[in-house]
C-alpha cells in the first residue's frame, strides 16, 4: 500500500509524487503566475496611459493572458518560446492571416491577442480579408457574387464594393489595438505592385508581381504592427482586388517567416469521413496519402496543396497552422493540441547497430550535448563501446534536431537511456513524434528525467507513472502491473545509491 502511495498516475492529475513527499501539480506551474503577473502588469500599464475603457480592456487583456498562460505549462516554457521567436529579425517572427468571417463577433479577441503579442516584444504581419463582408453587401444590392475557380470575379462596382470592405475592417482592427497602446499601421494599399490575373475571365483581379518590403520592414524596426489588405496596385495604377491566400503565401516567400497562423472559424482540416479534426500533417509522409486518398474533401485538398507550395520556400522550422481564435496562443506557440499544423517534415531514421551510422564524429558531437556526458558522469567513447555490446535502437530526423536510444536489456523493461532535442526541435514537436516511434516498436518503456529539466512537463504528459527521488524522476509507460513498478523503482533506488 505504501508503494501504490508514491505512485503518480495521469489518472489522478491533481498530485504529483516525489518519492515520500506529495505535492499540488500546480506547484509544477508555479511559473504562470509570475508570467501572468509580468504580462498582465505592462498591458495594464499601457491601458492607464491610455486612458481607455479599463472594464473593456480589463476583460479581454485577462482572455489574452489566459490563452498563453493556460496552453504553456510553465514560465520556463513561456521563456522557451520566447527566445525562440526573437532569435530572427522581427520580419521573420510570423505572419498572421485573419479570415473575414471573424471581424463580425471575434474582434475583441482577435485585438486582445495581437496586443498581447505586442506587449511581449513580438511584432507580426498581419494581413486580414473582407470577402464575407463583400458578399454581404452584393446580396443586399441583389447582386450575386460571382466565382471561378475559388477567385471572385470583380467588375469595377464589385472592386469599390471590396475596396470600402477592406478599408472598413482594416480601421477596426487598428483602432481597436491603438486603444490597447498597440502602435498599429494600416497599410490598406502601396504593398503589392501586380498585374491583371486574367483581365478577360476575372477583371480587376491581380497577381502580385513585387512587394514592397522595405515599407513593411521600417514599420516592424520602429516597434509598429503592420495591419495589411491585400489591394494590389496594377500597372496603371489602379486597385486590383488580389486574393488574401495569394497575398500571404507572397509575404511568405518573401519575409521567410518561423510560423504563418490562419485564424478562420473551423479551426483546421477535418477527414471527411469520421468527420475528426487532423491535428498534424507531416507533408514528407502524408502528402501523397492524403492527396490520393478520400479522408479529405476536394476544396481541402486544393488548400492543402497551397500550403505546400508556400512551405516549399520555407525552412523546415517553418509552419502552417490553421486555428480558431480561441485557440490562438496555443496555436501560435506550441502548434500541439488544437487546430492543424502543416509542416515540410522528415524522414525518422533508426539505426541498430553503432556501425551503421556512416558519421561516427556527427554522433559524438550530437552525444556530447547529453546532460550526463556534459558534465563528466559518462564518457562519449565509453557509452559508444556500451552500444556495441547492447540490444539498441535509435531513432533521428535529418537535421539531428532529435536523437534518442531505446536500450533493449535482457530481464528489463526498455529504457529510453537518451533523448536530445534542440529548441528547434521541441518547438516543431518532434519529440512527439518520435516517442510514438519508441511506443510502436516498445509498447512498455521507461526513461529517467531530471526535475530541473526545462520540458520535465511533457514527461510527465507522456508518462503513465512516475516516482522520483533526490532531483531524478522515474517515468514508465504501459506499465501496470504492481511487481513490475516495484522491480522499476528498485532499480531507480540503487541507481541513485
Amino acid at each position: 500500500m505504501m508503494m501504490s502511495a508514491m505512485i503518480w498516475k495521469t489518472q489522478m492529475p491533481r498530485t504529483v509524487s516525489l518519492g515520500s513527499v506529495v505535492r499540488c501539480a500546480p506547484c509544477l506551474r508555479l511559473g504562470r503566475a509570475l508570467g501572468s503577473l509580468r504580462l498582465f502588469s505592462k498591458m495594464v500599464d499601457v491601458g492607464s496611459r491610455n486612458e481607455i475603457n479599463t472594464d473593456r480592456n480589463f476583460a479581454n487583456t485577462r482572455f489574452a493572458i489566459s490563452q498563453l498562460l493556460n496552453n504553456i505549462h510553465t514560465k520556463t516554457e513561456i521563456d522557451q518560446y520566447l527566445t525562440y521567436f526573437t532569435s530572427v529579425a522581427r520580419q521573420q517572427f510570423a505572419i498572421i492571416k485573419i479570415e473575414s468571417e471573424l471581424f463580425d463577433n471575434k474582434l475583441d479577441q482577435i485585438i486582445s491577442c495581437l496586443a498581447m503579442l505586442y506587449h511581449v516584444g513580438l511584432f507580426p504581419i498581419v494581413v486580414h480579408g473582407t470577402s464575407y463582408q463583400v458578399d454581404r453587401e452584393l446580396h443586399f444590392l441583389n447582386k450575386n457574387p460571382n466565382y471561378i475557380d475559388g477567385i471572385r470575379v470583380t467588375d469595377e462596382e464589385t472592386l469599390q464594393i471590396v475596396k470600402d470592405c477592406f478599408l472598413e475592417q482594416n480601421r477596426k482592427l487598428v483602432d481597436g489595438l491603438k486603444e490597447f497602446g498597440v502602435n498599429a499601421v494600416p497599410m490598406t494599399s502601396g504593398i503589392f505592385d501586380s498585374d491583371f490575373l486574367n483581365k478577360s475571365k476575372f477583371q480587376m483581379v491581380g497577381q502580385i508581381t513585387n512587394i514592397k518590403k522595405n515599407i513593411i520592414e521600417d514599420c516592424l524596426n520602429s516597434n509598429s504592427m503592420p495591419i495589411l489588405t491585400s489591394l494590389g496596385t496594377g500597372p496603371l495604377g489602379q486597385l486590383l482586388n488580389i486574393n488574401s491566400d495569394h497575398a500571404v503565401a507572397e509575404l511568405t516567400k518573401v519575409f521567410q517567416p518561423l510560423k504563418v497562423l490562419c485564424l478562420n472559424e473551423t479551426g483546421g482540416f477535418y477527414d471527411g469521413e469520421t468527420g475528426k479534426r487532423v491535428s498534424m500533417i507531416n507533408l514528407e509522409k502524408d502528402f501523397d496519402r492524403l492527396i490520393n486518398g478520400d479522408s479529405l474533401h476536394y476544396s481541402t485538398k486544393l488548400k492543402l496543396k497551397e500550403i505546400k507550395e508556400l512551405l516549399d520556400y520555407l525552412p523546415k522550422s517553418s509552419s502552417v497552422t490553421i486555428v480558431r481564435i480561441d485557440d490562438f496562443a496555443n496555436g501560435l506557440f506550441t502548434g500541439s493540441g488544437v487546430g492543424t499544423t502543416i509542416k515540410k517534415g522528415y524522414q525518422l531514421k533508426k539505426k541498430y547497430t553503432v556501425s551503421e551510422f556512416s558519421d561516427l564524429k556527427k554522433l559524438r558531437h550530437i552525444l556530447i550535448k547529453d546532460p550526463k556526458i556534459r558534465c563528466g558522469k559518462e564518457n562519449v567513447s565509453c557509452y559508444l563501446r556500451e552500444l556495441e555490446n547492447t540490444d539498441f535502437t535509435a531513432y533521428y530526423d535529418d537535421p539531428h534536431d532529435v536523437f534518442a536510444v531505446v536500450r533493449n536489456e535482457p530481464n528489463s523493461i526498455p529504457k529510453i537511456d537518451k533523448l536530445l532535442c534542440t529548441r528547434s526541435g521541441w518547438f516543431n514537436n518532434i519529440p512527439e513524434h518520435v516517442f510514438q516511434a519508441i511506443l510502436d516498436d516498445y509498447p512498455k518503456v521507461q526513461w529517467i528525467a531530471s526535475d530541473k529539466d526545462e520540458n520535465i512537463h511533457w514527461h510527465f504528459e507522456k508518462s503513465e507513472g512516475s516516482y522520483a527521488k533526490d532531483g531524478q524522476v522515474l517515468f514508465w509507460r504501459g506499465i501496470s502491473d504492481l511487481p513490475d513498478i516495484s522491480k522499476l523503482i528498485e532499480s531507480f533506488h540503487q541507481q541513485n545509491l
